[in-house]
């Protein structure tokens, strides 16, 4: 008598695949090698259970020891630009930044940017010395620089 056990892992391993191709991370992986391993105890007849046991211990095993690895190998590491240089910079105000009126600009390392305060509440009048926060699109997110007091 034919069994079905070996066709449905067999689907279980080929759907796993399937959404491991779709995604842009290992995600799944484990669990398809797991379903194709656990083709073996379903083509001897084995119990339903012991198959079960076989397909999530083999993919918990899998993706505890395999995982940290994966995840070293595939981060994404951040290419710094030429725009990020601007972060680590001061820059004054040219234009009043208000984020109501959907106005300002900031003269940093001689490039003129648009920019934006981090708050609706805060209007930065021209002159200010700010530091850029992030970076949005092609506007730059800015805070004033606290003035410090002589003594």
């Amino acid at each position: 008598m034919l069994s079905i056990m070996p066709y449905i892992w067999i689907l279980i391993a080929i759907s796993f695949m399937f959404l491991e191709a779709t995604t842009t991370q290992m995600v799944s992986i484990w669990f398809a090698i797991s379903a194709l391993v656990t083709i073996i105890p379903a083509a001897f007849k084995l119990p339903l259970l012991f198959q079960f046991s076989v397909f999530v211990i083999l993919a918990l095993v899998l993706l505890l020891v395999t995982r940290p690895f994966t995840k070293k190998f595939l981060e994404v590491k951040k290419q710094k630009t030429n725009a990020d240089r601007v972060l680590e910079l001061d820059g004054t105000v040219m234009e009043e930044i208000n984020n109501l009126k959907s106005t300002g600009r900031v003269d940093i390392d001689g490039l003129l940017w648009t920019a934006r305060s981090t708050s609706n509440e805060i209007i930065i009048p021209v002159g200010t010395v700010v530091k850029p926060e992030r970076i949005e699109g092609v506007k730059l997110i800015v805070n004033p620089v606290p003035v410090k007091e002589k003594i």
